[in-house]
């Protein structure tokens, strides 16, 4: 293998005397998954003692870009990335996200000012954000979407309620009903032919994978129809049909 030519050395030592050793970035008094809403702070560093760190900048990956983002200078780019505050105080490089958001997970990294590459740029730090929001029902195949407190069905309809919720991983769902001892381990709630007997309050509950304090619930009131009459509630706390396997809709990210 041809050894680097004395050119080629002399531009690498060039580079690591002007910004001595590469930079790291780490974050700052964090244990365990980053929840949305939390605060974070991450630092550039170098092995260098007393390295002059205004030579340095945060930046983010823009995966609509396709390019690195500074994050130093405030510009019409900055607008994508809220609560970032980037200070050099005390000759440390800080850069901190108050109210953590989904949209600012990704890739980011401690590079030289004045690098247009990866030569002086440190590793890359995947920041993830785990969370779990709203709960979603939806009755399927009709065309109003996502239905309010209550559904009103004829006596004899399939009833069919699907389930879901933003989050940042596929949750894992079940359904009850209020004052019985069931529970269907599914997204997915069907109820063939209808009685008047199975009208009441539903209930389907949403839980992160991995985090089971990330969890909400949604509940939604079935009245069923009669000819002349509507019931609420009935007598009948017998379990509703269960889907089979693989019929649960992919959770929305």
């Amino acid at each position: 293998m041809a050894r680097p030519g004395p050119l080629l050395l002399l531009a690498a030592l060039a580079l690591r005397w002007a910004h001595g050793e590469m930079p790291t970035v780490r974050l700052i008094d964090q244990e365990g998954p980053i929840l949305e809403g939390s605060y974070v702070t991450l630092e550039c560093l170098t092995d260098e003692a007393g390295a002059d760190m205004s030579q340095f900048t945060f930046q983010k990956y823009s995966r609509w870009l396709h390019s690195w983002v500074s994050l130093d200078n405030p510009d019409r780019l900055r607008c994508w990335f809220f609560d970032v505050n980037v200070t050099r105080a005390d000759g440390r490089l800080l850069l901190a996200i108050g109210a953590l958001q989904s949209w600012h997970a990704g890739a980011y990294r401690c590079a030289a000012a004045n690098s247009t590459g990866n030569a002086s740029a440190s590793a890359e730090l995947s920041l993830h954000v785990e969370y779990l929001r709203s709960v979603f029902v939806t009755r399927a195949h009709t065309w109003c979407g996502t239905v309010g407190d209550s559904v009103a069905v004829m006596e004899g309809e399939d009833v069919e309620l699907q389930c879901s919720a933003d989050a940042s991983q596929p949750p894992q769902y079940e359904w009850s009903r209020q004052g019985a001892d069931w529970v269907v381990a599914s997204s997915v709630l069907t109820l063939p032919q209808v009685s008047r007997e199975q009208a009441g309050t539903y209930e389907c509950r949403a839980q992160h994978p991995s985090l089971p304090h990330l969890a909400r619930s949604r509940a939604v009131r079935l009245d069923v129809q009669g000819p002349q009459s509507s019931y609420q509630l009935g007598e009948s706390m017998a379990p509703p049909h269960v889907p089979p396997m693989g019929c649960d809709p992919p959770a929305p990210h």
